[in-house]
Order: structure tokens, then C-alpha cells, then sequence
């Protein structure tokens, strides 16, 4: 089965923008938003969502979003998280958002986009961009201001992007070549450096990972990456093809690293399979070993998270228990999500000692089917 979504989407105009405050009617708490980390509860049938801001010390606040389907927050560079995430609307995808956390009020900022289905979202510069896979040929990403209005568009043609990441004011995307007369899985898989302002968006660097890796025809998509030091640091948690020789179904134990400056590649063994999501703090890098459930292991499987120092090498792994579904830093602590529908749970962890400081049991939103869209919108260490 391939990783890969298949999102068809069609371009209109910029989006309109409303603000939902926080703190209004008897489902919403008042409290303190000005740390902790949100907890992001959704569905694309649900209305409205939920932002839940968590600390130690318990949840502060519940803050009403009017959206649907919220499924990511936005990455972004270095190591302050971003306020910012995107929905793909109801059923029909026909709603899509992105949204932005205001902590000073409690509030909750929406932007809904004329475009539908955004496929990955990240934060440049305070900037989101918004990818889309649309029919082969026409991929695109769109920069909006923060208030909301679109201000550019970057097309990557048949390069279909699959994952976003951030580097200072770069947009970073992870592509894999697709053409009209050909079976997937197909290739190769690149990383693009886009550049510019957001009305005039250019390719200034790309990086041929199946070349530098010495990848077949795969048919797959990079998990999460971040970017440390001038290197960026992404996961590929398997690689998999369809109908195409030599067949492949392996799951990965790497982590593969790109140096910016001299577009040279390595691989960090780790422990463990199928590393998904990459976070840094603290000039370390923290992999989470979860992917999509059930193709590959029951979900009950995924407990791991490494630790990589690069500056050592050193890498370390620590068993957080079952049911990992996400990671997140925020207030300089890590935030360790566990999902079970019937019992979600937040742990959070003093990163530096793996002490565990707090567990939260969370309290699934009734009403309507939610489950937890996302979980992140952290504050830096030093606020």
C-alpha cells in the first residue's frame, strides 16, 4: 500500500479571514494561554474544533475554532514552533483553513482558503505556505501574508511535493517526480530549496536523494524533516513500490541528512524502524518511531523515541510506552501523545533526563466524532 496521498485540488483566489475569540459561550475556559502546548481535537464531520492548551499543571484553556478537519500544524525553522495550522475542511474538502493561535487574547485566528485540500503546511518566516497535489504537471505552493492574503505562488510542475520543511526564510520541499504516461511508483525524489520573496518565488538549489542514495523507483514520501546547523535531518520511514522491478517493501532504520552548503548526504543508524517525525531541541534531534496504522503494525507498537547528538554522534533510544501517535516541544519540555480513542494520553517529559513530569488522561470533546488532529503550537523555552 503506498504512503503517498492522492489529493486532487483546484486554484481559485486568496482566502477571508475571521477570528474566533476565545472565551465565548459555556463550552469554551477561560485561562492562561501563554505557555503550554495545544492539543488540536477535529474531524472533517465534527464543528466545531477545539484548540486545548496543556501544561503540567493540567489543561488552561479551550479555545472554539470553526473549522473542520484539522490535520497539521505548520513546521518551521529552528526551534521556536509556529502558531500556525491547516484544516482540509468536511468531507468533501470543500472548506479548507489554516488557522493561527493568538495567545495574547486567547483567540484563534481562521483564514479560509478558496483552495481545497492543502496537502502539507509550514511557517516561513511567519509566512504559512500551503502545498497542494493537483493533476500531474500542475503541483503548487501558495505564500500568504499573515493576515491571510495570498501574496505568491511557487509551481513544481510534475514534482510532487510530499513533505514541507523550513530553513531561516527557504522553503524546503521534498519532492518525487510524476509523469502522465508512467506507473508508479516513480521518481526521482528530490530536495527542492525555493528562495525569494513570496511574489517572486525561485528554485535556488535541489538535491537528487535517489541519485545520493542510490534509490530505485519508490513509491513513498518523506515523513517530517527539520533543519539544524545547516543540515537537515529527515525521515523516510519506508521504501515501497508497486508493479515495479526490483520490488521493494523495506522499512528503514535511518535517518538521512542533507549539508545546505555542499549538497552532500549521509544516513544516522538508529535503533529502531520506521522513524516519522523529526523534532530538534536543545541542539539535539528527537525522532519519533510512528507511522500510519494499521499497514504496517498494530499502532500498539510504536513506543520509541531517538535521541541524536550530532555533535558526538551519540544516539540514544528511549521507550515511552505504546500507542506513540505525536511529539512536540514547547516551554523547553516534550510533549509525548499516546492515542487511544477510548483514552488518549499526554505525557510530558523533562527532555534533557527523560523524567517524566506529568500525564495527563485527555477527555475527547463530545457532541460530535472528534479525535486529535494535531498536537504542537508551542512556546520557546526563554518566553
Amino acid at each position: 500500500m503506498s504512503i503517498r496521498r492522492r489529493v486532487m485540488a483546484t486554484l481559485a483566489l486568496a482566502g477571508i479571514t475571521a477570528w474566533t475569540a476565545g472565551c465565548i459561550g459555556d463550552a469554551e475556559i477561560r485561562g492562561d494561554c501563554s505557555t503550554g502546548v495545544a492539543v488540536l481535537w477535529s474531524s472533517e464531520t465534527a464543528f466545531p474544533s477545539w484548540v486545548e492548551i496543556w501544561t503540567t499543571g493540567g489543561r488552561q484553556a479551550k479555545i472554539r475554532a470553526d473549522v473542520q478537519g484539522i490535520h497539521k500544524v505548520a513546521e518551521f525553522s529552528g526551534a521556536t514552533p509556529s502558531p500556525w495550522f491547516s484544516t482540509t475542511g468536511n468531507t468533501v474538502h470543500d472548506k479548507s483553513s489554516i488557522g493561527r493561535l493568538n495567545r495574547s487574547d486567547c483567540s484563534v485566528q481562521i483564514t479560509q482558503l478558496k483552495e481545497t485540500a492543502p496537502f502539507d503546511f509550514a511557517d516561513v518566516a511567519g509566512h504559512p505556505a500551503v502545498s497542494y497535489l493537483r493533476e500531474i504537471g500542475n503541483t503548487e505552493v501558495d505564500v500568504y501574508s499573515p493576515e491571510g492574503t495570498r501574496q505568491g505562488s511557487y509551481r513544481t510542475g510534475n514534482a510532487e511535493p510530499s513533505q514541507l520543511a523550513v530553513s531561516g526564510s527557504d522553503l524546503l520541499a521534498f519532492t518525487t517526480t510524476m509523469t502522465r504516461d508512467a506507473t508508479p511508483p516513480q521518481g526521482p525524489v528530490e530536495l527542492q530549496t525555493i528562495s525569494g520573496p513570496p511574489e517572486n518565488l525561485t528554485l535556488s538549489n535541489r538535491v537528487n536523494l535517489s541519485k545520493a542514495f542510490d534509490w530505485p523507483s519508490i513509491d513513498g514520501s518523506v515523513g517530517d524533516a527539520t533543519v539544524l546547523d545547516g543540515k537537515v535531518y529527515f525521515a523516510l520511514p519506508t521504501l515501497e513500490n508497486q508493479d515495479v522491478e526490483p520490488m521493494l517493501d523495506l522499512k528503514l532504520t535511518t535517518l538521512g541528512v542533507v549539508d545546505q552548503a555542499s549538497g552532500s548526504v549521509d544516513q544516522i543508524q538508529l535503533e529502531h524502524d520506521m522513524p516519522y517525525q523529526v523534532e530538534q531541541h536543545n541542539g539535539q534531534i528527537y525522532v519519533a518511531h510512528t507511522f500510519i496504522n494499521p499497514t504496517y503494525r498494530d499502532f500498539s507498537e510504536y513506543r520509541y523515541i531517538s535521541r541524536i547528538t550530532p555533535e558526538t554522534g551519540k544516539v540514544e533510544t528511549f521507550d515511552v510506552g505504546p500507542l506513540l501517535r505525536e511529539i512536540a516541544f514547547s516551554d523547553g519540555l516534550l510533549h509525548v501523545l499516546h492515542y487511544d480513542r477510548d483514552n488518549p494520553v499526554l505525557e510530558i517529559y523533562q527532555p534533557e533526563t527523560m523524567q517524566k513530569l506529568a500525564t495527563h488522561h485527555l477527555q475527547t470533546p463530545t457532541g460530535d466524532y472528534y479525535y486529535i488532529g494535531a498536537i504542537g503550537l508551542g512556546t520557546p523555552l526563554e518566553r
